[in-house]
């Protein structure tokens, strides 16, 4: 039976079938968002952030050729404001017009699938601007033959390292969703991530393959890999650190390197050579296209700040953005480093080495974060080789520790799922997450947590420590259904109704800043209710600020009286001579005890 199973997994049917399954899987997920195949569901833009910059040399250099520094972008604005309000291909003081700072790798990739559209829209009398759907659905469709491309790679890989079949369908599975990697496979997939994968996973087969080969061809690949890498994602250049670790030991290394650098080889060193720069003219070109001179560095004054105090300990843990905290399956890098320090000592160590290079890099950016993402995404172009490190390991290991180790990567898959739906539906931060919002929300999919690390950031509570030069407490009379200062009602305060309360007061000294604090215990019905308290501040009946603050994202469990805070002030509200809130029941019961309002007074904010 275990023979028969084995011969299945190694066919080449069950591969296709497999690779199938996994496109067709990661494709719907990006469809469900998008709507590629159902009209219904579109309303997103997939060039968005930083896929605008990285997309829009398509349509520049092949459709506004005589539009030069994105000015197309203006008129082009007109019917479609939303373009004007991307940023990411910005007004550059330095040389008086725009600037597209991105490298121009992802652009190259992707121009297959956008020029092919371009023709067949241009014979079919289509739409022709390079922004439309169907401009959007040809770089879709260009995603999923990278990903194809990519998984392929893997089992190809894995194969020259002695890794058998399943053990490689196991990487895939682990690498498109145990890591961010899905998510920029399936929603950011205009982002570098996906491309610099692919061409990552390719440059470290091709090398190893020529290390095995010795063959000219496999070299000249792998260069082109490795010239593509450096204008797809620069700093994922350093993999080619690697290669040293790639041969046996370094007594073999010596000794090809001494074959290499010989007379007879000056030929494919000139190849080499040539192949390698192919791709840098692109970029170099790209530059003087945009500035006027030749250059590599397209970043102007953003650049690596912390190169001698990096972020490393935030890059790797932090509850901001955390390699290890959001893509938890990589934890496993630890133990699978461990053994390969006792079983494949070179590989073992030249691969932390250059990890922990690239992490040192990574960690010294200006913007350790790197802006609103799922995840570290700047390692993802690591991923290949970080997949070589946890089965090289794996193989080493006895039947009950690989099924440990499978286990543990299921676990690792399951939160990575989790996280990702918890971010793509605003449950996450996009980049101010903490340790008290990333355990509040832990593994919460209720629509009532979206939004809660947002609101509990822009509702700019007051911080001052100091006591308030004055404080009124109210409570609920449930009978009068009125407010009132008698803290007798505090034990008796219940409000429970189907929709509204509210609480009003005038405020005795409009100049003064009056700082809201509620607090009490809710009991919430229904899982998405955000049921919430809508603050309003007026000065003669006109409105001067609003807030709307969520008491339900506080409630963990269903059916039980659990405790809420809210606090809010804002200077802005000096002036005001009235205060309203409304307390309010948004979808089916809820009821709220003991509930306290205090009107603190600072005389000086």
């Amino acid at each position: 039976m275990a023979e028969k199973l084995k011969k299945i997994i190694n066919s080449n049917w069950f591969l296709l079938l497999f690779l199938f399954l996994v496109v067709y899987s990661i494709g719907h997920k990006s469809d469900l968002r998008y709507g590629w195949t159902n009209p219904d569901k579109r309303g997103f833009n997939v060039y968005s952030s930083d896929a605008f910059g990285y997309y829009s040399y398509l349509p520049q250099y092949l459709i506004y050729p005589g539009s030069p520094h994105y000015t197309y972008l203006d008129s082009l604005g007109q019917e479609s404001p939303h373009l004007l309000k991307e940023e990411m291909v910005a007004y550059s003081p330095n040389y008086q017009h725009k600037i597209n700072k991105f490298y121009i790798g992802t652009a190259f990739l992707q121009s297959p699938f956008f020029g092919t559209n371009h023709i067949v829209q241009s014979i079919f009398n289509g739409k022709t601007d390079g922004y439309s759907f169907s401009y959007q659905a040809s770089v879709f469709i260009g995603a999923m033959f990278y990903l194809l491309l990519s998984m392929i790679g893997i089992v190809k890989l894995f194969e020259l390292f002695n890794l058998n079949r399943f053990m490689s369908l196991i990487a895939i599975v682990l690498i498109f969703y145990g890591t961010n990697l899905s998510y920029y496979s399936t929603i950011d997939l205009m982002y570098s991530h996906l491309y610099s994968f692919f061409a990552c996973t390719w440059f470290l087969y091709f090398i190893k393959k020529w290390i095995l080969s010795e063959r000219a061809v496999h070299l000249y690949a792998g260069t082109a890999f490795f010239s593509l890498i450096v204008i797809i994602r620069p700093a994922d250049g350093l993999i080619f650190f690697i290669i040293p670790f790639l041969f046996d030991s370094f007594s073999e290394l010596k000794t090809r390197i001494k074959a290499f650098f010989s007379v007879k080889n000056l030929k494919v060193i000139f190849f080499v050579l040539l192949i390698g720069l192919f791709f840098l003219f692109l970029q170099l070109g790209s530059n003087y296209y945009q500035t006027g001179a030749f250059g590599l560095y397209s970043y102007e004054e953003e650049g690596f700040r912390y190169l001698w105090s990096p972020q490393i300990m935030n890059v790797l843990f932090s509850y901001r953005k955390g390699f290890f905290v959001y893509t938890p399956v990589m934890l496993l890098l630890i133990p699978s480093w461990l053994i390969l320090f006792r079983k494949k000592k070179y590989f073992g160590w030249g691969s932390l080495i250059v990890s922990f290079l690239f992490i040192w890099i990574i960690s010294s950016w200006w913007y350790w974060s790197y802006g609103g993402c799922f995840g570290m995404r700047a390692l993802i172009g690591f991923y290949p080789l970080f997949l070589l490190v946890l089965f090289i390991a794996m193989s080493f290991l006895s039947i009950l520790g690989k099924c440990i180790f499978i286990l543990l990567i299921s676990i690792g898959i399951h939160l990575n799922q989790v996280f990702e739906y918890q971010y793509l539906n605003n449950i996450f931060h996009y980049d101010e997450m903490n340790k008290n919002f990333f355990w509040h929300v832990f593994l919460e999919k209720d629509a009532r947590f979206s939004w809660y690390p947002y609101i509990e950031i822009e509702r700019m509570p007051f911080k001052e420590k100091r006591k308030p030069d004055h404080s009124e407490h109210y409570f609920f009379d449930p009978k009068s259904k009125k407010w009132t200062q008698d803290k007798a009602y505090l034990s008796t305060s219940v409000i429970d109704d189907d929709y509204i309360t509210s609480f009003r007061i005038k405020l005795e000294d409009s100049l003064a800043l009056n700082a809201i604090r509620i607090r009490g215990q809710a009991m919430i019905q229904n899982a998405n209710d955000l049921n919430d308290a809508f603050i309003f501040y007026k000065n003669k009946e006109q409105e001067t600020d609003s807030m709307k603050m969520f008491i339900g994202n506080q409630i963990k469990e269903l059916g039980r009286f659990e405790p809420f805070y809210i606090e809010y002030a804002n200077p802005g509200t000096i002036g005001s001579d009235s205060l309203i809130i409304h307390f309010r029941a948004l979808f089916g019961k809820r009821i709220l005890k003991n509930v306290v309002v205090s009107i603190d007074k600072f005389d000086k904010y």
